[in-house]
């Protein structure tokens, strides 16, 4: 690289504005196309990235939905289990009292 510098400084030849002006714009358009490709690499992983995050969440998502109807129907079975214990355990303590009532 210094090799190069010292060897354009050591060249008298000179280059025309019109020259330098079309190097200058095709060096803008490389740095464009450059900037042009990165951004769209850099979006498409973005996109990528928030794809998958956005898919984790919805499945997630999905999974407490299916934990809360699963509570719900269990704490639906045990109420309906507890009514039927209640059903079945009130005449017999009904009974046990007047049996220990009559015991006296």
């Amino acid at each position: 690289m210094s090799l190069a510098l010292k060897q354009s400084y050591r060249s008298n030849e000179t280059i025309s504005k019109h020259e330098f002006e079309k190097r200058y714009f095709d060096l803008m358009d490389q740095l464009r196309i450059i900037d042009q490709k990165l951004s769209t690499k850099t979006d498409a992983y973005v996109l990528n990235i928030a794809a998958k995050r956005q898919h984790t969440i919805v499945k997630l998502h999905h999974d407490i939905e299916e934990l809360q109807n699963k509570v719900i129907k269990e704490k639906q079975e045990e109420s309906h289990k507890g009514a039927q214990k209640k059903r079945v355990s009130l005449p017999s303590l009904k009974w046990f009292k007047n049996m220990q009532l009559s015991r006296k």
